[in-house]
């Protein structure tokens, strides 16, 4: 049996990052945007996602300066490009297609923006993270190792 988004969510919560439930890829807190700058309390993370087990687990980026730059491309030449035009990648997901890589900055003065193929995911968005299952394709977010991103 799959594990519950509680059994996924609360390590993540104890390792001290903040985790939202979602139905699909939609945050169900109207709120959530204050949890990319102040810590959750214990007793917020088990209402939701002990309820259903359908839902999606969401990062609110920005918390302790994550940042996510989202690649939305599969073509080789385009994705070796961009990933050796970015710094070494800390872990990175799969989704539809291309990837998301993850990094800590000092959370200063980044901006959240499309440029093209790449979108930069800062303070006040979220991104679902795995194993959440993709609205789309039905098919479960997916961990990638660095070593597996060299193209």
């Amino acid at each position: 049996m799959a594990p519950s988004p509680f059994e996924i969510a609360a390590p993540i919560w104890a390792s001290n990052w903040n985790v939202l439930a979602l139905v699909g890829k939609r945050p169900i807190e109207p709120n959530w945007p204050r949890w990319c700058k102040e810590r959750q309390p214990s007793e917020y993370i088990n209402p939701y996602l002990n309820t259903q087990q359908s839902l999606n687990i969401g990062l609110p980026l920005g918390q302790n300066g994550l940042l996510a730059i989202e690649i939305d491309t599969d073509e080789p030449d385009q994705l070796k490009s961009i990933l050796e035009a970015l710094p070494p990648i800390i872990v990175a997901k799969r989704g539809k297609r291309g990837l998301t890589a993850f990094y800590l900055t000092s959370g200063h003065g980044i901006a959240t923006r499309r440029l093209g193929l790449v979108e930069i995911l800062s303070h006040g968005t979220q991104t679902v993270i795995p194993p959440s299952i993709h609205p789309a394709t039905g098919q479960p977010y997916v961990w990638v190792e660095p070593q597996a991103l060299e193209v």
